[in-house]
């Protein structure tokens, strides 16, 4: 995988979003909340719950969608190395990259996309009224 991040966060800690218990079980309950309280969001709500009561910490929910890891992470699993751009490392090829591909996110890009709310709203079968 490659990332655009920038090389003082060019390390597993970076990606691991979910370093607690205790931030696990805040996402946790901010799911059950919306359960509860927003009825047109639990389809989607109840498909993030499932992905987060399989995790323990420290997780990370790229590590999560991308290879299937539930935690812990352990970084004695991952090599983090410094290039000076994806391109340049050659992983920009039709080799590794879809017809699909776009571009990769920038570092606020991926800082932004951790969180619940966010999450639910990249789902396709959230509804406009979940998100509203």
């Amino acid at each position: 995988m490659c990332f655009n991040v920038s090389s003082a966060n060019c390390t597993t800690d970076f990606f691991t979003n979910i370093s607690t218990a205790a931030i696990l079980q805040k996402r946790n309950d901010d799911l059950t909340f919306i359960n509860i309280n927003y009825a047109n969001c639990s389809p989607s709500a109840g498909g993030l719950f499932a992905k987060y009561s399989v995790l323990s910490s420290p997780a990370s929910i790229a590590l999560k969608d991308f290879l299937n890891l539930n935690g812990p992470i352990d970084k004695n699993n991952f090599t983090v190395t410094n290039n000076k751009s994806c391109e340049s490392a050659g992983l920009l090829s039709q080799s590794f990259v879809s017809s699909q591909f776009v571009r990769l996110l920038t570092e606020d890009e991926f800082l932004k996309l951790n969180g619940v709310e966010v999450e639910l709203a990249l789902i396709s079968a959230t509804t406009n009224a979940c998100i509203a």
